[in-house]
């Protein structure tokens, strides 16, 4: 699964959420429990606590969307696998995990 792949950005802000769209997918997306691993910075910053939600888009098997709190201050960039140890659960149907990326800039 990459990002770097698609021909359009990745990211998609929307009110109250991120889309993020993966390619070379096997199947959907998903996790054994509650899905975990991404997180939200004010640029260079530390983690923002915006993030309430992660689930698969009924509409598009290769997408994730991440439910948020409220709207997302100016330069908020995007992260998955963040920090030194962290707990990152999503994989595909073939059991092949989500890259660790970021920083990404949500616009």
């Amino acid at each position: 699964m990459f990002l770097d792949e698609l021909p359009k950005s990745p990211l998609q802000y929307m009110p109250k959420s991120v889309r993020v769209t993966f390619a070379s997918v096997n199947g959907r997306l998903q996790a054994a429990g509650r899905m975990a691993g991404f997180s939200i910075h004010q640029g260079a910053g530390g983690p923002l606590p915006v993030i309430y939600l992660i689930e698969p888009d009924p509409t598009d098997r290769q997408a994730l969307l991440i439910r948020l709190t409220g709207p997302l201050p100016k330069g908020a960039v995007l992260r998955y696998g963040y920090g030194l140890d962290p707990y990152c659960n999503i994989v595909d149907e073939a059991n092949m995990p989500v890259p660790a990326f970021g920083p990404m800039e949500i616009r």
